[in-house]
């Protein structure tokens, strides 16, 4: 029995000590923009926020699956640069300081995609680890529906 009571009290602790899903980067698509139609140019424009996410020192974009879409310029809102090496396929985000997770508005990437999948890795320079984003920067898909969200207004306005 108290050995069940100590790996009880041993998970509960564990789960306290670890990160709030909050913590993580969020990504959310503004605005997508077609710059030609033969060949395909798409403006993607979004914003980038992590809740507690101090410590962020890049954001890599790589196309997702590989090889699928093309990356040809990129844009990053003002304390930031974005890198783009035109022998590789990625693209990379840089703060001018240290990103400690407040929303950043005004990213974009132009593809050869309407919808570009991408695979996004968020550098952490304090734990020595990444966390990653595998999505689709998709225009106008579901946003969760909460009280006082955008997503509740987008819902009872559709």
């Amino acid at each position: 029995m108290n050995l069940l009571r100590s790996a009880i009290l041993l998970a509960l602790g564990i789960a306290g000590l670890s990160t709030p899903a909050s913590a993580f980067p969020t990504v959310e698509v503004t605005a997508c923009d077609t710059l030609s139609v033969d060949p395909l140019r798409v403006r993607t424009t979004f914003n980038i926020s992590s809740l507690y996410g101090a410590g962020f020192t890049d954001i890599t974009i790589h196309p997702f699956p590989e090889g699928l879409a093309t990356f040809f310029d990129c844009a990053s809102p003002v304390g930031w640069r974005c890198d783009r090496h035109p022998s590789e396929p990625y693209l990379v985000f840089i703060p001018d300081d240290f990103w400690t997770g407040e929303l950043v508005e005004g990213f974009s990437i132009v593809s050869n995609q309407a919808v570009p999948c991408v695979f996004m890795i968020f550098g952490h320079v304090v734990l020595g680890e990444e966390y990653s984003i595998q999505a689709c920067l998709r225009c106008d898909a579901p946003v969760p529906a909460r009280r006082a969200s955008w997503g509740l207004v987008k819902s009872r306005y559709r």
